[in-house]
């Protein structure tokens, strides 16, 4: 009696685990290593540039060891409980089924994976009759273009950080360079300020020459017009004709001689001049002869007609005229044709 419900029991859970063997899942798909030449079997989950992702059943591993401190890509190890080997990984998943891992893609020498007939690997429906296309080991392991990641707003860094970029963004400084710039600008300002003290030592004397300048030209612009006074007023003038047969004698030569001076009054005035002794003019084509700034006093007339070569005169040595300041005095008329002393 214990023997036949034994076998009872038996096949009832025989019988459960084939009711339960469709549903469950199974990893069909399998990647071979190259350095090891063994295979690993689970379902690839992710394929990447850089590496596979695959979840392997827990059943199929005796130990995991994970290295979270470990900065390695691949730190952490996996032993397999079948074919007893071991290999470098990193474990991104512990369910209560199956340990998600990642592998090298350069370890990988080719990946295979299966398809369940009128299913897809999630145990979906797919259309009667397709079969998946086959997938080569080339386009396997060739890389997976990443999806580029959507533009976001560039967020301003902190200001510490600006200034660091700042600096390293500066190109350095030139030490030599920058000192002769230095040298050269303190050259600049010395050369400014010795410019500046020798113009201000020099401006005494410049001050004192421009004084002295308009000192000489007030005094020769004040010179100018007491001479012209002087001329105007302490001095006159002499005027006659020169007369050949009656008629006018030009181009004839005159002479007037002092004979005695006349006092010439100075007072106020610092302009007192040399006076001469002589004057001389020559005739127009009237015959008529001008003399100015003529010393008052009294003179003895020559003339020199133009056929002549030596000075004629009046016989008599008293005065021909007598010179006024401030006047014009008129001689008398001069006939040349008069036989008089040579």
């Amino acid at each position: 009696m214990k023997v036949i419900l034994k076998s009872r029991a038996y096949l009832i859970v025989v019988l459960i685990l084939l009711l339960l063997a469709p549903c469950m899942t199974a990893y069909g798909d399998t990647i071979r290593l190259k350095n090891l030449g063994v295979d690993i079997e689970g379902e690839i989950t992710g394929l990447t540039q850089d590496f596979i992702g695959v979840a392997i059943s827990e059943k199929d591993i005796k130990s995991v060891t994970i290295q979270p401190g470990n900065q390695q890509a691949y730190p952490d190890i996996i032993f397999f409980l079948v074919s007893g080997f071991e290999f470098a990984c990193k474990v991104t998943s512990i369910n209560t089924d199956a340990i998600g891992i990642r592998i090298p893609k350069s370890e990988a020498v080719s990946l295979r994976m299966v398809f369940a007939p009128g299913l897809s690997k999630g145990g979906k429906e797919v259309g009667a009759g397709l079969k998946p296309a086959p997938i080569s080991s080339e386009q396997v392991l060739s890389p997976i273009r990443e999806t580029e990641a959507p533009a976001t707003t560039p967020v301003s860094p902190p200001l510490a950080l600006r200034q660091e970029i700042r600096r390293e963004a500066e190109p350095p400084v030139n030490r030599a360079a920058a000192k002769e710039k230095i040298k050269r600008e303190v050259m600049q300002e010395l050369e400014a300020w010795k410019a500046s003290k020798e113009e201000a030592w020099q401006s005494p004397r410049v001050f004192k020459e421009e004084i002295k300048r308009e000192l000489k030209e007030e005094f020769e612009a004040k010179r100018a017009s007491e001479k012209k006074v002087f001329q105007e007023t302490k001095l006159g003038k002499v005027e006659g004709r020169i007369l050949r047969k009656g008629q006018p004698l030009p181009d004839c030569e005159v002479e007037i001689v002092m004979l005695a001076k006349a006092k010439i009054p100075l007072a106020g005035s610092s302009y007192q001049p040399e006076m001469p002794t002589e004057y001389e003019g020559i005739t127009d084509s009237e015959g008529r002869y001008h003399l100015i700034n003529v010393a008052p006093g009294e003179y003895k007339i020559y003339w020199k007609p133009p056929t002549e070569s030596g000075w004629i005169r009046r016989l008599e040595m008293k005065p021909d005229i007598i010179a006024e300041a401030g006047k014009t005095t008129y001689a008398k008329d001069i006939e040349t044709f008069k036989r008089v002393i040579n």
